[in-house]
C-alpha cells in the first residue's frame, strides 16, 4: 500500500507506484483494489515482501537498466546491422518480401517487450542466486555442494537442450511454411530464394543466434523460479506446527520465492503481449506449432506456479500462525504472519490465470482491436 513516509527517500519506481495506487483509490472499489494490490504488487498485509521491495539491493535498479539496453541494442541494433549487411533493412514497394523496417510485429518486440521480459527473466535469476548463496553460506557441506553442482549440470544440459528443439521446431516451420500477409505469400528479411526453396541469409544465421538466447534466458529463468518454490514448499512442508519458532526466520527463509512470485506475474504477463504480438504477425501464423508451446507452457508456469502455490503456503502459515498462538507465542512474535486469505487477491490470480488462454481463442472482439492496431 502508499507509503508513511518513514521508509526513506523513494525512488521514482515507488513514486510511481504510490501515485497508481492513489489514483486507483479514488476510483475503484475497494475489495477489487485490493485484490489487484494483493495479487500483482505484494502478497498479504503482514508478509513484508512486496515487488517494489526486489528492487531494493544495491545495484539491482542500475543493473537491469543496463540488461534492458543491452538487450535492445542486441535484438533491434545488431539485427538492423545484419539486415544492412543482407540487404533487407529497408521498406521496398515488392509485396511479396517483408523487410525489417516494414516488420511492424517484430519492432514491437524488439524495441519494448524482449528487453521487458529478459530484464525481469535476469531479475528473477538474481533473486534465485542472492538465495541460494546465502543458503550456500549456512549450508557448506560437500554433500550439498555435489548435489548443487550436479543440479546445475542437469540445468544447463536441459536449457540447452529446450532451447535448441524450440528454435529448430521454429526456423524448420517458418523455412519451409510459407507466410503469407494480405493474401500475398511473403519472404521475411531473413530468408532469401535458393536452390529449390528458401535459405537463410547473413541476417537468418544471426537470428537464428538471437532466438536461442532469448528462449535459453526464458529457460534459465524458469528453472531458477522452479528451485524457488520447490524450496519454498520445502520450507513450509517441514514447520513443525507443535514447536513453533520464529516467524522472522519463516518468513526470511520464504522472502525470495515470494518476491520471484510477484515478478513472475508481470513476466508472464509481457509474455502474453509477446505472443500476442506474433499471433497477429504473417510468421506467427506459419510456426503455429510454437505457439501452442509457448502458451502450454505460460499457463503452467504463469498460472499454476503462482497461484496455486500461493494459496497453499497462505494456507499453511495462517495454520502455523493459529498452532502458534494457541502454544501461547506472544502475538507481536507472529506479526509477520499472515491472519487469513486475500481472497480478492486470490481471484484476481484466477482471473489472470484464465486469461492466458482465453487471450489466445479466436474471438473476434478480443482480436480486432489488436488487429487494427497491428495487423
Amino acid at each position: 500500500m502508499p507509503r508513511t513516509g518513514d521508509e526513506g527517500p523513494e525512488s521514482p519506481f515507488d513514486y510511481l507506484l504510490d501515485r497508481f495506487l492513489l489514483f486507483a483509490g479514488r476510483y475503484t472499489p475497494r475489495p477489487l483494489r485490493d485484490g489487484i494490490y494483493y495479487s500483482l504488487f505484494a502478497v498479504s498485509p503482514e508478509l513484508p515482501t512486496t515487488l517494489s521491495k526486489t528492487f531494493e539491493f544495491p545495484g539491482t535498479k542500475a543493473g537491469l537498466a543496463r540488461v534492458f539496453l543491452a538487450t535492445l541494442a542486441i535484438a533491434f541494433g545488431f539485427t538492423a546491422l545484419m539486415c544492412a549487411l543482407s540487404g533487407t533493412l529497408n521498406a521496398d514497394s515488392d509485396p511479396a518480401t517483408i523487410r525489417f523496417f516494414e516488420d511492424k510485429w517484430n519492432l514491437w518486440l524488439y524495441l519494448l517487450v524482449c528487453p521487458t521480459y529478459v530484464s525481469l527473466c535476469v531479475h528473477i535469476m538474481d533473486l534465485a542466486a542472492r538465495h541460494w548463496g546465502k543458503r550456500a553460506v549456512r549450508e557448506a557441506s560437500p554433500r550439498l555442494k555435489k548435489l548443487r553442482r550436479s543440479r546445475l549440470f542437469f540445468t544447463v544440459v536441459l536449457v540447452v537442450v529446450c532451447s535448441t528443439l524450440f528454435v529448430t521446431n521454429y526456423l524448420y516451420n517458418a523455412v519451409n511454411t510459407p507466410a503469407a500477409y494480405n493474401g500475398v505469400p511473403v519472404t521475411y528479411w531473413f530468408l532469401q530464394a535458393g536452390d529449390g526453396g528458401r535459405i537463410l541469409n547473413q541476417a537468418g544465421f544471426f537470428y537464428v543466434i538471437l532466438n536461442f538466447m532469448l528462449i535459453s534466458i526464458t529457460f534459465v529463468a524458469v528453472m531458477a523460479y522452479v528451485a524457488l518454490l520447490l524450496d519454498a514448499l520445502s520450507i513450509v512442508n517441514n514447520l513443525e506446527l507443535g514447536k513453533c519458532g520464529s516467524a522472522a526466520t519463516v518468513v526470511g527463509e520464504l522472502n525470495a520465492y515470494l518476491g520471484a512470485m510477484l515478478v513472475a506475474k508481470w513476466l508472464a504477463a509481457v509474455y502474453i503481449i509477446n505472443i500476442f504480438i506474433w499471433t497477429l504477425s504473417p510468421i506467427g501464423a506459419a510456426t503455429s506449432d510454437n505457439l501452442i508451446m509457448s502458451v502450454g507452457g505460460l499457463v503452467l508456469v504463469g498460472w499454476l506456479g503462482t497461484m496455486l502455490p500461493r494459496i497453499y503456503m497462505e494456507r499453511r502459515l495462517r495454520l502455523y500462525r493459529q498452532q502458534c498462538e494457541d502454544a501461547g507465542v506472544p502475538p507481536e512474535d507472529l506479526r509477520l504472519l499472515p491472519v487469513k486469505a486475500m481472497r480478492w487477491g486470490q481471484l484476481v490470480d484466477v482471473v489472470l490465470g484464465a486469461s492466458f488462454i482465453w487471450a489466445f481463442l479466436d474471438i473476434d472482439p478480443i482480436r480486432d482491436p489488436f488487429q487494427m492496431i497491428f495487423g
